[in-house]
C-alpha cells in the first residue's frame, strides 16, 4: 500500500492510513489526524497524479 516517491513522500502515510480512510468520502475520519492536511495539499497541487494513484489503489482492493 505504500506509494513512496520523492516528489510526493506523504503519499507513503496516506497508504499506511488506507484502511481507516474512504477514498470516495473526502470527509471521511482517518486513523492520523495530521494526514488530512497532507491529503490537502496533494489533492490540490497534485491531483491528476494523485486521482491516477487512487484508482490503482483502488484497483489493489478490488
Amino acid at each position: 500500500l505504500f506509494c513512496l516517491t520523492n516528489e510526493h513522500p506523504t503519499w507513503s502515510v496516506y497508504g499506511f492510513a488506507m484502511n481507516a480512510y474512504d477514498v470516495k468520502d473526502p470527509e471521511s475520519p482517518i486513523l492520523f489526524s495530521d494526514v488530512s492536511s497532507d491529503l490537502a495539499a496533494i489533492k490540490q497541487h497534485s491531483d491528476i497524479t494523485y486521482q491516477e494513484w487512487v484508482q490503482r489503489m483502488l484497483a489493489k482492493q478490488g
